[in-house]
């Protein structure tokens, strides 16, 4: 066994939770380490010494201030504070954070405003008649046109032809 390992096994050894194989590996490692040794007799000491200090006695009437001072801050609440539960963590955000939050959505709102109002201009009746797929130009037709420029002999170049020569059939 590692001294890492004994170490940090220390505790419930001197609690008694370990199992006995666990228990007897540790006594093994200990009779064999110094280190260890020093680690389990300090463990000792400070479970002495934390069990001879007694937690101190709670005042008289602690529980009914404590109780009547929580009531008196519930009453405190603003009307603000019900509208802001979800966004808790934002008051306690800095200003220039917040302020840079803010900033982020506005610019995020205004991009999200102008892209889909180029997609709403853009737009090309959903339906068309037989006759204007027959003249329309099928590059254009099937969205293919960021094609046109690729070489002729690439895969994109075939495609255009392929779709150009059979009249996007």
């Amino acid at each position: 066994m590692r001294c890492k390992t004994a170490q940090r096994r220390l505790e419930a050894y001197l609690g008694g939770e370990l199992t006995e194989k666990e228990r007897v590996r540790t006594e093994q490692h200990l009779a064999s380490c110094a280190e260890c040794t020093r680690a389990l007799e300090h463990a000792r000491q400070l479970r002495r010494t934390l069990g001879e200090k007694m937690t101190p006695p709670v005042p008289e009437g602690f529980h009914a201030r404590l109780m009547a001072r929580a009531k008196e801050r519930a009453g405190e609440r603003r009307w603000s504070d019900g509208i802001l539960r979800p966004f808790g963590w934002i008051p306690a955000m800095a200003v220039g954070l917040r302020a840079a939050a803010v900033a982020g959505v506005v610019v995020a709102l205004g991009l999200g405003m102008l892209i889909s109002r180029d997609m709403w201009r853009a737009r090309e009746p959903r339906e068309a008649s037989p006759a204007q797929v027959a003249e329309a130009d099928p590059v254009r037709l099937y969205r293919v046109d960021y094609f046109a420029e690729a070489p002729g002999d690439s895969l994109a170049g075939a495609y255009v032809s392929l779709v150009s020569a059979t009249g996007g059939e």
